[in-house]
């Protein structure tokens, strides 16, 4: 639940706020003050009600800004958000002190305005967050997200966490032959009570990597935008990679991960259907404010001797790819019944490993994987011959 509380000197313009916001679900109002109270006051309140975040009405004197200020100063981690009865004007020194909503306040612009005043009030935290999003079901990305992951892992030494946001799924831990007590649905709901001793009651070890996992046919509740925030903001500092398996559709709550996330990898296979869906995914996260550097493709199930060269799929896509990956049906059949994990000198290894280095942005710290052995010739002659 998002503490918040709201100081609005108009008793009439507060009310309709607190109106509004008790129709915001995991979002509760700890207290509604009609006065910008004086600095002495100001610090009992915000120890009594330890907010989240915190609505300012803005006046037209300097009085909130003062109270703005002495927020920052003695609650850093506290989120602010300004709301007016007018626009207020973009010279006006409030404007670059917090974002302003005005009236007729609506349920979702309150939503979205308090994400952004979160996603403010973080944007200074180290950017170790990368995210896969499938262009549609079946193309993948979740098994491109723990490969890459383990090769981060093994290669880079880096201490890693995979995060599997597709609440409805559950593959990671079929993968894993896990049977996660505590889920990412769990996680999300204490996001704000999570602690250190705790993390470790949530995270499943394999591999070399710690997975926060989905469980299958468990009930999936509403998740706020803010426990995406705060889940984040609490378990990015104690990895040096975090990786966000997230489903096809993003939605007002994994906007979040997108949003923050270094980079956000459209994984596509060369289909048709596939590459028209990453072009719409491309756009929706264009759409929600991603910037272009951070949106990135990768060609899965890529076939040299295919009907089109990578160039082509560009021209489709209307975007360039990061990074291809090669079609080896047998090898993801053996890593599916196995492990989830393809063998790193496999040539699929290798394309995962050149992934892993677009993300570690440096050399490995153990030599990449060897090439692999050429399928066919006396080997598989041989086989053939005598494999009877």
């Amino acid at each position: 639940m998002l503490r918040t509380v709201i100081l609005g000197p108009d008793q009439e313009l507060a009310e309709e706020l607190y109106a509004v916001s008790t129709r915001c679900a995991g979002f509760a109002v700890y207290g509604t003050y009609n006065e910008l109270p004086p600095f002495d006051r100001l610090i009992r309140m915000l120890n009594q009600t330890d907010p989240n975040v915190v609505l300012v009405e803005i006046d037209k004197n300097s009085e909130s800004l003062v109270t703005i200020r002495d927020i920052r100063e003695t609650n850093p981690n506290v989120a602010i958000l300004g709301f007016a009865h007018v626009p207020v004007d973009d010279s006006s020194p409030a404007r670059e002190l917090c974002e302003i909503i005005t009236r007729p306040f609506q349920p979702q612009q309150l939503q979205d305005a308090i994400v952004r005043a979160i996603e403010a009030n973080t944007a200074h935290l180290a950017n170790n967050i990368f995210a896969f999003l499938p262009a549609k079901g079946g193309n993948g990305a979740t098994l491109t997200a723990m490969n890459c992951a383990a090769a981060l892992a093994h290669y880079w030494k880096r201490k890693v966490l995979v995060v599997e946001a597709d609440l409805h799924s559950g593959y990671m831990s079929i993968a894993l032959k896990a049977e996660p007590k505590q889920t990412v649905v769990e996680a999300l709901q204490e996001s704000e009570s999570l602690t250190e001793r705790s993390w470790k009651h949530f995270v499943h070890p394999a591999n070399g990597v710690d997975w926060l996992l989905t469980a299958r046919g468990k009930h999936t509740p509403l998740i706020a935008p803010w426990e995406y925030q705060r889940l984040l903001t609490f378990a990015a500092p104690l990895y040096d990679t975090v990786i966000v398996d997230l489903p096809e559709v993003v939605n007002d709550a994994t906007e979040t991960v997108v949003r923050r996330a270094a980079r956000v990898f459209v994984v596509s296979t060369p289909e048709a259907p596939s590459l028209l869906l990453a072009r719409r995914r491309l756009h929706d996260l264009k759409s929600r404010q991603v910037a272009e550097d951070h949106r990135s493709v990768v060609l899965n199930r890529f076939t040299a001797a295919g009907e089109r060269t990578v160039s082509q799929y560009e021209e489709i896509l209307g975007h360039s790819v990061s990074v291809v990956v090669s079609n080896d049906y047998e090898e993801v059949q053996r890593a599916a019944w196995d492990s989830g994990f393809v063998s790193r000198d496999s040539q699929l290894g290798r394309d995962y490993f050149a992934l892993a280095k677009e993300i570690a942005q440096q050399d490995p710290l153990e030599p990449p994987p060897a090439a692999p052995i050429e399928k066919g010739g006396l080997g598989r002659g041989m086989k053939k011959l005598f494999g009877r």
